[in-house]
């Protein structure tokens, strides 16, 4: 669920909380270990740049759907004022 990709988005709710630190299929079909050099400052500093890239990618395919989603409705839009009662048939 968390490594699925929305196509809203673009990328996986697990890349945007961990910065790709996270491989989900790393072990799946053989068992590697990888093992990191980095200090913890300069781990998270990377996990922090690869959030904000990741972050600006996701606000611009949102972006960029929503325009396309927005342009195609129809030109007349029915609109309610606050704490109207409306009835739906």
């Amino acid at each position: 669920m968390n490594s699925s990709v929305p196509s809203s988005i673009g990328v996986s709710p697990a890349d945007l909380v961990y910065g790709q630190a996270i491989n989900w299929d790393q072990g799946l079909f053989t068992t590697t270990i990888v093992h990191s050099s980095l200090s913890l400052s300069q781990g998270s500093d990377r996990m922090l740049q690869v959030q904000r890239k990741l972050l600006l990618e996701t606000s611009i395919n949102q972006l960029d759907k929503d325009t396309v989603h927005m342009s195609s409705r129809a030109a007349t839009v029915t609109e309610f004022p606050i704490n109207s009662f409306v009835l739906v048939d």
